[in-house]
């Protein structure tokens, strides 16, 4: 048996319906654009605070934990009365040294007419003081661009004259705020300083 049932035309949609779902994916798109906007600005800030990290890398080898102090500094009696020398060492062979400042103080009641003599390790002398009446000596040596000063054995960085002004122990000794050893990247290699009492 077959039943001949009229067709009836589907009823239209309502337009609240139509209403509901535009304003679905209108909100949809615009948590997406929300949510990669967030990202993108996330991603950024991350990138900003990583920069500084990253131009830290660029600073000289002396604020790096690989920096390797390896070079000595001592003052010495010399071998000529009322001298005393600064002596240079290192303990790595061929160590590249750029230059050398070192400040040493003494006792201005004891000590008189005191020069300073470099020796020719490095060719330029950016400054030579020897101050009697605030007791310091301040010497700055570094290598010309066009030649290269390496360190190994014991060598003579400078030479000290004085004059006592009476009998007792004369001390000569290096201030470590300011003494540096310059290496070939920019690093301190300054390993140990030794001072100098003398008894005239």
């Amino acid at each position: 048996m077959i039943n001949n049932l009229e067709q009836k035309p589907p009823m239209p949609k309502s337009p609240t319906n139509l209403v509901v779902i535009l304003v679905a994916l209108v909100l949809i798109v615009a948590s997406l654009l929300v949510y990669k906007n967030y990202m993108e600005n996330k991603n950024s800030r991350g990138l900003s605070m990583e920069l500084p990290a990253e131009s830290n890398n660029q600073l000289p080898a002396i604020s790096k934990p690989s920096s390797t102090a390896s070079v000595n500094l001592a003052v010495l009696q010399g071998e000529v009365k009322n001298t005393a020398i600064v002596q240079i060492s290192s303990e790595m062979p061929t160590e590249l040294v750029d230059g050398v400042e070192f400040v040493i103080h003494f006792d201005p009641d004891l000590v008189e007419e005191v020069t300073v003599k470099p020796s020719k390790i490095f060719s330029s002398v950016v400054r030579n003081t020897a101050d009697t009446q605030k007791g310091l000596i301040d010497l700055a040596l570094v290598r010309l661009p066009n030649e290269a000063v390496t360190v190994d054995a014991a060598a003579t960085l400078a030479t000290i004259t004085y004059t006592p002004k009476q009998a007792g122990e004369i001390m000569f000794s290096f201030d470590p705020e300011a003494t540096v050893v310059a290496g070939n990247q920019g690093d301190n290699l300054l390993k140990s300083i030794k001072d100098l009492t003398v008894t005239n």
